[in-house]
C-alpha cells in the first residue's frame, strides 16, 4: 500500500489533480473502494488534492492558452465530476470585457487568415462555437468589429 501511495503522490505532484482523476488512477492498482476512499481522504487532508485549486488551474490553462470559451471549459470540467457550482464560481472570476476582447482577437485573426472568403462569417462562427464560445457573444463582438 505504501508503494501505491508513493506512485499516487508522484501523480499528484506532476500537475494539479482532482479527486476524480486520483480515484480513477487508484482503480488501476486494483484496490478496493474502501482503500481508495481512505487514500483520497488522506491526500485531501495533506492538500495534495483540491478540486477548487484544480478547477482554477484548469480554467486558467484552457482559457488563456487554448482559447477555450466558457461552454467548452464547463463541458470538460463536468467530465471530471466537478460540481457546477464550483465551475460557475470560478468562471465568474473571468472578466467579461477580457472575454469579449479574446473573441474579437480571434475574429480579427480569422479574418486575416481566411481573407475574402464567401463564407467568412460562417467559418468564423463555426470556429468560435467549436472553441466553446456562446453564439450571442460571438454575434455581438462580430457585429461590433464589422460596424466599427
Amino acid at each position: 500500500m505504501k508503494n501505491i501511495k508513493e506512485k499516487i503522490l508522484k501523480f499528484c505532484l506532476y500537475r494539479e489533480r482532482c479527486e476524480f482523476e486520483v480515484q480513477k488512477k487508484l482503480k488501476v492498482f486494483q484496490i478496493n473502494e474502501k482503500e481508495i476512499n481512505k487514500l483520497v481522504n488522506e491526500l485531501k487532508l495533506e492538500n495534495f488534492i483540491d478540486n477548487k485549486r484544480f478547477t482554477k488551474s484548469y480554467i486558467r490553462g484552457k482559457y488563456e492558452y487554448k482559447n477555450w470559451g466558457f461552454k467548452k471549459i464547463k463541458f470538460h470540467l463536468n467530465k471530471f465530476n466537478i460540481p457546477d457550482k464550483l465551475i460557475t464560481e470560478q468562471l465568474n472570476k473571468i472578466d467579461l470585457n477580457s472575454y469579449d476582447e479574446k473573441i474579437k482577437k480571434i475574429i480579427r485573426y480569422k479574418i486575416q487568415s481566411y481573407g475574402d472568403s464567401k463564407f467568412l462569417k460562417k467559418k468564423i462562427f463555426l470556429f468560435l462555437i467549436s472553441k466553446g464560445y456562446e453564439y450571442s457573444r460571438i454575434e455581438k463582438n462580430y457585429n461590433e468589429l464589422k460596424y466599427n
